[in-house]
């Protein structure tokens, strides 16, 4: 369903798929959601199905009546939802059965909380009585608040928020572990015995009200219109981390057209996932080896280790063969950490094919920055530390993706203050490749149907994709050696059986100015995002992306320029399907002579931008 915008007095929020959003008080987000999960037994999170929407009005404020409905293979549990919005107060009943038996980690309220809370002070109100502490700043491995009946807390001077809550025990975590834009306050404490059996018929009811103080005078004017600037007097020129793609593991090879679209990336690094335990171990190695081959680039070896005899087998292979290994992050069989005994059995190893081997090995994990975050990790013997990102552990909408986006630099610059080490990340996917908390066996493998999203086929993908590189070689991001994204061709990849997916022309577009400085930029808000080369003899390369489902327009100021020109990836390009030719968008004149750049973009639109002749004064290298 689209969002139904609420409004009582100074309160607004948006109604959405059974839950609220950006809730506000004279213009102030307070709390950025409530909502109402059922999570499964390895904490899938069970899709809610909307039924019998009501919405009334009265003098006081508004109320939504609704009932919800999770079925999915043997979890059927229903519930209803009454929603009451007035001046300065919000109340939300939970009131559900079971209509099967089935085993649930969670069923309830979760709260979510904006990021721009980090650093405030909290009173939580427990069993126990009060207690002081303080939203963390930086990324808490583990739960700052426990055992919540409330909350209290100013997000801006001058207002003063009230959070109780009612039929469970609520605890808080800091969802920026997973690149979530949020801390979470949600129901039944993770100490708690998980999974629990509920029985059919069984009743499970709950409430969160939240209360407003205050703000008479907070109001926060609302983002204006972009005005993106290059930063000059005193900026400092950036460089790009190194950018790499995934081997696909699978027998599926890149038909012609796809190897011919391949060919015009460069990137600096391919990354494959070796399992040992797997016979045809070997093709993907001679996969990885003839890929870099062709691109004159180094390999990122994800290791997965069973027996030293078969490292022993991989080393001779590697050194018979001269392979470019790169760096190599080995994990014993089935861990999601990289353990000591792992990173020096390889280091050992390395040494019998080279005595002074350039082969970097590091650690870290396979899983979330959750993981690396809450690990007791061998620094002492780690050269890098390496974790993965996607935006779909928790929410699975659009705009809760595009939030995920400048979250991903602080994760790099929490994981580089606390590892004190360069880091690798990767894969940078827009879902999870393995489930580090699945109880039901197979290591967390998720299968390659799994893994896919209909939007890494549309613009959609392209605009997160450059969201994503642009946060992670943005201010702060100096500790990030490399970056990983997708598979080169297959379902996961970048061209897919003829298909060159819009994400393509991002890399396409950035590979074709190589060794280029980022130049920094400034007004970009958060509806664009945008990414600024330097080539060389005075060509200036701006890619932009519409990080919404709305029309954006932005002015561009860029400094002394000669002549520009642009090409728009939207809906009405062809390159935006680009089923079956190498088609890219066609080229149009954007400005002359040193005049602002207007542009408008449809929504989740791509635009690059080449500008000659350009001349930034007071720009520093």
């Amino acid at each position: 369903m689209e969002p139904v915008v609420l409004r009582a007095g100074r309160l607004q929020a948006e109604f959405e798929e059974g839950g609220l959003r950006y809730i506000a008080f004279n213009g102030v987000e307070i709390v950025r959601g409530i909502y109402a999960a059922v999570r499964d037994r390895d904490w899938g999170t069970v899709t809610p199905r909307i039924r019998n929407v009501q919405i009334m009005e009265d003098a006081n404020g508004m109320t939504v009546h609704f009932g919800c409905e999770h079925a999915e293979n043997d979890i059927d549990f229903f519930w209803n939802g009454e929603i009451r919005l007035e001046d300065t107060k919000v109340r939300f009943n939970f009131d559900g059965y079971a209509r099967t038996g089935f085993d649930k980690n969670r069923i309830g309220f979760c709260v979510l909380h904006p990021v721009t809370v980090a650093g405030l002070a909290a009173t939580i109100h427990t069993a126990s009585g009060p207690v002081y502490g303080e939203f963390p700043s930086a990324i808490s491995p583990h739960q700052p608040f426990l055992n919540l009946l409330g909350m209290q807390f100013e997000p801006v001077p001058g207002i003063r928020a009230e959070l109780s809550f009612e039929g469970d025990t609520f605890e808080t975590e800091d969802q920026r572990n997973w690149t979530d834009a949020s801390f979470k306050t949600y129901c039944t404490p993770l100490a708690h015995r998980f999974p629990v059996r509920i029985q059919a018929g069984q009743t499970i009811k709950q409430a969160v009200e939240l209360r407003i103080h205050g703000g008479v005078e907070a109001a926060i004017a609302a983002e204006k219109e972009c005005c993106i600037r290059l930063d000059a007097g005193g900026a400092k020129s950036g460089k790009l981390p190194e950018l790499g793609f995934a081997v696909p593991v699978s027998e599926e090879q890149p038909s012609k057209p796809d190897r011919e679209w391949l060919l015009q990336l460069n990137p600096s690094f391919l990354r494959l996932t070796l399992d040992l335990r797997d016979s045809g171990w070997g093709r993907g190695v001679d996969s990885a080896a003839l890929w870099a081959g062709r691109y004159g680039c180094g390999i990122e070896l994800e290791l997965l280790l069973d027996t030293y005899e078969r490292l022993r087998e991989l080393m001779g292979l590697i050194g018979q063969k001269r392979l470019p290994i790169k760096r190599i992050i080995p994990y014993a069989a089935g861990a999601f950490i990289a353990g000591r005994d792992e990173i020096l059995a390889v280091k050992r190893a390395l040494r019998t094919i080279s005595a002074d081997t350039e082969i970097e090995v590091g650690g870290g994990t396979r899983a979330y920055y959750a993981e690396l975050n809450r690990a007791v990790l061998p620094l002492d013997v780690m050269e890098f530390a390496v974790y993965s990102m996607n935006p779909q552990v928790h929410a699975f909408d659009d705009r809760s993706l595009m939030e995920t986006v400048p979250i991903q630099r602080d994760t790099a610059a929490d994981a580089a203050a606390k590892t004190r080490k360069p880091l690798c990340i990767g894969p940078v996917a827009l879902k999870p490749r393995l489930n580090p908390n699945a109880a039901g066996g197979a290591e967390g493998r998720i299968p390659v149907s799994g893994q896919t999203d209909e939007r890494q086929g549309r613009l959609f993908g392209a605009a997160w994709t450059l969201g994503s590189i642009a946060s992670l070689c943005g201010e702060g991001a100096d500790p990030i050696r490399s970056v990983s994204f997708y598979e080169l061709w297959g379902p996961l990849g970048l061209v897919h059986r003829g298909v060159k997916r819009p994400l393509f022309h991002v890399f396409a577009d950035i590979a074709a100015v190589p060794s280029a400085a980022v130049i920094p930029l400034s007004g970009c808000g958060s509806r664009l995002a945008a990414l600024a080369l330097n080539g060389s003899g005075g060509w200036l390369r701006l890619l932009l992306a519409n990080m919404t489902d709305a029309w954006q327009e932005a002015e561009l100021a860029v400094g002394t320029y000669r002549s520009a020109t642009m090409r728009i990836l939207d809906g009405t390009s062809r390159a935006a399907s680009c089923a079956g030719e190498d088609e890219a968008p066609a080229e149009r004149p954007a400005g002359a002579d040193s005049e602002p750049i207007r542009i408008r973009l449809a929504p989740y639109a791509y635009a690059c931008l080449d500008i000659h002749g350009w001349r930034l004064e007071g720009a520093s290298s």
